[in-house]
């Protein structure tokens, strides 16, 4: 049997809220990170995209019952 862990549920919740944080940060501030980064906006832009859905999928993995 397998024993659900609280530290890792926890875990995995900080884990989307950071990548949620970090998400919201490039896809809205690309235009501002983009010259401090040296890197396209677009690019920034996109990776901000990219985490909102895995953003979005680590927090409805933390939350479901084991």
């Amino acid at each position: 049997m397998i024993n659900p862990s609280l530290f890792l549920r926890r875990a995995i919740q900080a884990d989307a809220i950071f990548s949620g944080a970090a998400a919201l940060l490039l896809t809205f501030g690309a235009g501002e990170l983009a010259p401090l980064l040296k890197l396209p906006e677009a690019l920034l832009r996109e990776s901000g995209l990219f985490l909102v859905i895995y953003a979005a999928l680590v927090g409805w993995l933390g939350t479901r019952a084991a």
